[in-house]
């Protein structure tokens, strides 16, 4: 390896280091309305996921993209809602035996109803939604050099209103470590901790 690339790629895995590897606080936006919301009984939907962007297939990353994210994330998030006061979660296998009386899929309720429909149909307060973005890890040229980068929103919405109650957009990028479940599942432990301490 000649002595520029080798420079370089000290570089980058110093800036990976300074920039990636303490993780910031999540950040999670709430109505006034919610407030107003002693008791809620709350459905989790599957959260959607899309295609992995094409530009990182263009950059020094060499690992892995995970697909079938959205299901893992919205189950984890419904289990870890459970702690907040005041939220009755419904489980999934109810939500399923809802939908099969009415000859529905999940994917199918949300694709074509809106949050209102959605809420009348499962008789519940609020739905959680969630779209997952690139999930990905992988290492760099340099040997011990890892990185995981994931990204996700999360609206609860009102079913009677249609207002976001509670919203969070999470983009996180960690060097040295290639565990991205662990890492989501921190996010998530985060964002239901503000969630938790909103509503004592």
């Amino acid at each position: 390896m000649s002595p520029r690339r080798t420079l370089f790629g000290l570089m980058l895995a110093l800036a990976i280091f300074v920039l990636c590897g303490c993780p910031a606080p999540v950040e999670v936006q709430f109505s006034p309305e919610l407030r107003h919301k002693s008791e809620m009984t709350v459905a989790v939907l599957p959260f959607e996921q899309g295609e992995p962007p094409p530009s990182h297939q263009e950059t020094l990353w060499m690992g892995v993209f995970a697909k079938d994210t959205g299901g893992m994330l919205s189950d984890t998030f419904a289990t870890e809602l459970m702690r907040v006061p005041g939220f009755r979660i419904v489980e999934r296998s109810q939500l399923k035996k809802i939908l099969e009386e009415q000859d529905l899929s999940l994917t199918e309720l949300i694709a074509k109803k809106s949050a209102q429909d959605i809420g009348h149909l499962l008789g519940v307060d609020a739905v959680v939604m969630g779209t997952v973005g690139d999930v990905f890890a992988g290492t760099t040229f340099i040997p011990g050099s890892a990185v995981c980068h994931f990204s996700y929103s999360i609206r609860i919405v009102d079913t009677r209103t249609g207002i976001v109650l509670i919203g969070t957009t999470v983009s996180r990028q960690i060097g040295g470590d290639m565990d991205v479940t662990k890492q989501i599942f921190a996010s998530v432990r985060a964002v239901v901790d503000k969630i938790v301490e909103y509503r004592k």
